[in-house]
């Protein structure tokens, strides 16, 4: 079943509002693509260039991709379910690490990556959105999968629905490194949505490196495919929100029987969906960027933290 409707799609990180253009965002009678890092950056080609300090630099970007359709059923007992097919999501970070940092000793520890359905499910329960998206039946398609001593990968938004446009994102650590990757659902809960059953996670990707390279790029990336949004209603607006996280953890400096410094850089955006019955089919796609903390001055980060530990007999402790 077709339904037309208006949707806005925006992320919310800190606090303008800025407007996009069209190639920032696809529309086709399939679906909705949003795409982030060209609505605060001109080259995308890294992500946004989030926040440099000598050390290095962080890159983050994410993307949406909704179906322009719904699907309507009955079940016995229930009342009718209206949901959007598929929503996938990609979420992508980078750290360059600077001379500076490398002829330290310096290196990169972990990343860490997340798609919180789980943050939308509270919003619903809090009454604060009036829906939710998640996997039905538990059945959403994320990727990495766990693995150990990789350097190369590949994370694609594509062909599991035809109406999910082909993105590919090929991720290549610096020569000699390798990582392993880790993925937990949580917290994770089953909820029941006009009684059909939908898992609500926070998905989260660990990336951990323990490598360094000079002037090199540390990229991963991560999705998560078939998750529907559920639509109470079609003679009202809907909206449902999710987040996307991300986490850079680096060693900016070692000194052998001394001490070490270490930096953490992290990122929280939302998502926002809203969707709109109508009698055309029209989009509006504005990003938000919403302060949540105290960041840095001209960064797109969230927040920065540094510590020292001085070493002690092979023990460590705060600085």
């Amino acid at each position: 079943m077709w339904i037309h409707a208006t949707w806005v799609i925006g992320n919310t990180h800190w606090g303008q509002i800025l407007e996009p253009s069209i190639r920032k965002y696809l529309l086709t009678n399939l679906y909705v693509f949003v795409w982030t890092a060209p609505t605060f950056v001109s080259l995308p080609i890294l992500g946004i260039p989030a926040y440099a300090d000598g050390n290095g630099t962080f890159y983050w970007d994410t993307c949406l991709a909704v179906g322009n359709v719904v699907n309507v059923e009955w079940l016995m007992g229930h009342n009718l379910v209206y949901w959007v097919p598929p929503v996938g999501v990609i979420g992508y970070e980078n750290y360059l690490e600077d001379s500076t940092m490398y002829y330290n000793n310096g290196f990169v520890v972990s990343q860490l990556g997340a798609i919180d359905y789980y943050y939308g499910y509270e919003q619903y329960s809090a009454g604060i959105t009036n829906t939710l998206i998640g996997n039905q039946g538990g059945a959403g398609v994320w990727g990495p999968a766990p693995m150990s001593g990789v350097n190369q990968y590949g994370v694609f938004l594509l062909g599991v629905v035809s109406v999910i446009p082909f993105i590919g994102v090929n991720m290549t650590l610096p020569p000699g490194a390798t990582e392993d990757i880790g993925n937990l659902l949580s917290p994770t809960e089953t909820i029941s949505f006009n009684g059909w059953t939908v898992e609500v996670a926070n998905i989260t990707w660990t990336f951990n490196i323990d490598y360094g390279s000079n002037q090199k790029m540390f990229a991963n990336a991560f999705e998560n495919l078939l998750a529907n949004l559920f639509i109470p209603s079609l003679t009202s607006v809907s909206d449902a929100e999710f987040n996307v996280h991300f986490d850079n953890y680096v060693i900016t400096l070692y000194r052998p029987y001394e001490y070490f410094t270490t930096e953490t850089i992290w990122v929280n955006t939302t998502w926002m969906t809203i969707f709109i019955p109508q009698s055309s089919t029209v989009v509006s796609i504005p990003m938000y960027h919403q302060q949540s903390s105290t960041p840095p001055s001209n960064s797109y980060v969230s927040g920065v933290s540094s510590s020292r530990y001085y070493l002690l007999y092979g023990l460590y402790g705060y600085g």
